[in-house]
């Protein structure tokens, strides 16, 4: 995103332009080595789990004033101003609500915005990527939505099993998600917040928006709005549905059995008024 700001002082025009180090990095007037090393301490932030934005500006000729509005001449020719590490700490009971899926015979699939190297941090933190995961599975338990969207969907469906996490996903790349796990009869509950997440909640079979920080296009799209957001109440709510299925499951086949024994006492006093009149008769 840029913005472009006029000194009445100074009389000036500044351009000012933020995002991720990729789509950054291109506009700066640098050379190629420096750039590399901008993107060697992003990769070194991202790592951390931190969420990078690169930061860039430039005063405006009196050449370029006339095409202000004209993004391509905005974003060029720009100079490196830093970065700016964000960390939003996933919520202390994630980790135990994962682990609860994974014991349960659920599978917790991360499809995120952010750079790779952050979306694998986080992963590990909240215990999507385990230490014990297959040596099968690691070449593509972590993608990029540029590596998983041009993969056709015969190669996806011969992959063992599906990324666990994909990086900087688009909201098809969601969708295409979504459509593999239709192809291999998998159930697919999808959580989303934003405009972008609106396709993919449509098209799972159990859409779940955020309640608190959820756009109004995300919950209408979704079959249901979790009213605080936490990945932990969804996990809770799988809980008490599964016991109230066991115990409507354990009803059901109490009656079965009290029908099958009332039918056996049925047949047995019919038995022995068989054989009472039988003997009776002799």
């Amino acid at each position: 995103m840029s913005v472009v700001y006029e000194d009445q002082r100074s009389q000036t025009v500044e351009v000012f332009l933020k995002g991720a180090g990729e789509v950054v990095l291109p506009s700066l007037a640098i050379s190629d080595q420096e750039k590399d090393q901008i993107n060697l301490r992003i990769q070194e932030m991202a790592g951390q789990g931190l969420r990078v934005l690169c930061l860039a500006y430039k005063i405006l000729s009196d050449e370029e004033k006339p095409f202000v509005l004209k993004r391509e001449s905005m974003e060029t020719g720009l100079h490196f101003l830093g970065l700016v590490g964000l960390y939003d700490p996933p919520r202390l009971e994630t980790f135990d609500a994962v682990k609860k899926c994974q014991i349960a015979g659920i599978k917790v699939h991360m499809l995120t915005g952010d750079h790779i190297s952050t979306a694998t941090a986080i992963a590990r933190e909240v215990g999507i990527l385990r230490p014990d995961l297959p040596c099968s599975h690691v070449s593509t338990s972590i993608m990029s939505a540029g590596q998983f969207d041009k993969l056709s969907n015969a190669e996806i469906d011969e992959m063992e099993a599906l990324p666990l996490v994909i990086a900087r996903c688009s909201p098809s790349t969601k969708v295409q998600m979504l459509e593999a796990l239709h192809r291999r009869k998998a159930f697919g509950v999808m959580t989303g917040d934003g405009v972008n997440d609106s396709p993919a909640l449509k098209r799972a079979h159990v859409g779940i928006a955020m309640g608190l920080n959820g756009s109004d296009v995300a919950k209408d799209a979704a079959d249901m709005v979790l009213t605080d957001d936490n990945f932990a109440s969804i996990v809770n709510a799988v809980e008490e549905g599964r016991r109230l299925f066991d115990n409507i499951q354990k009803a059901s086949d109490w009656k079965k059995l009290n029908l099958i024994l009332c039918f056996d006492d049925r047949m047995t006093s019919a038995s022995e008024c068989s054989q009472k009149s039988s003997s009776s008769t002799k």
